[in-house]
């Protein structure tokens, strides 16, 4: 009976110590991405240590309609700077037409984020869910393209009444 109770006893700590074998830096969790609707990524520079960062980049939704070829979409996106020094952060065109952001050229200091915003004139028509590409340059260390989506809409758009044609009333199939 004895032995029976500590072979239990072993078991059950040779199962636990097993199971605690998957947390840790290799987690499942580990490298998941928060829900944000818009474009993230983090840029580690050279050295591994520090990084430049674009944050829920989006642009803003326009309807049912979408954008037409030319027009200007409200572009919005948050850059982080983790290095030891000053960053400027420009935004270009990267084949989607002109990108102005409000202030022009930003400069950001180390350890600080900031929410830019602006317009980006398109060259081709875009629907909810598509992306226009813009280049966020981080002078001096990183430039990269982002491909910034259409925001979704916060609420379902209106249903449109459907007309029935043909047939009659009371017909059945």
């Amino acid at each position: 009976m004895k032995r029976s109770i500590t072979l239990a006893v072993a078991a059950a700590g040779i199962t636990l110590a097993l199971a605690g074998c998957q947390t840790g830096i290799d987690s499942e969790t580990a490298a998941q991405v928060a829900a944000v609707p818009g474009y993230s990524s983090v840029f580690p520079l050279a050295d591994g240590t520090q990084s430049v960062s674009v944050l829920n980049a989006t642009l803003e939704y326009p309807g049912v309609e979408g954008y037409k070829a030319g027009e200007e979409a409200p572009i919005t996106l948050t850059v982080v700077n983790t290095t030891t020094q000053p960053v400027r952060v420009v935004l270009k065109s990267a084949g989607s037409g002109d990108v102005t952001a409000e202030g022009g050229i930003l400069t950001l200091e180390p350890g600080k984020s900031a929410t830019l915003t602006g317009e980006v004139k398109l060259t081709e028509a875009l629907q909810s869910g598509e992306f226009a590409r813009v280049d966020v340059e981080f002078v001096g260390l990183k430039t990269f393209e982002a491909q910034i989506p259409v925001k979704t809409p916060n609420s379902p758009a209106p249903r449109v009444p459907h007309e029935v044609t043909g047939g009659t009333e009371g017909e059945g199939h």
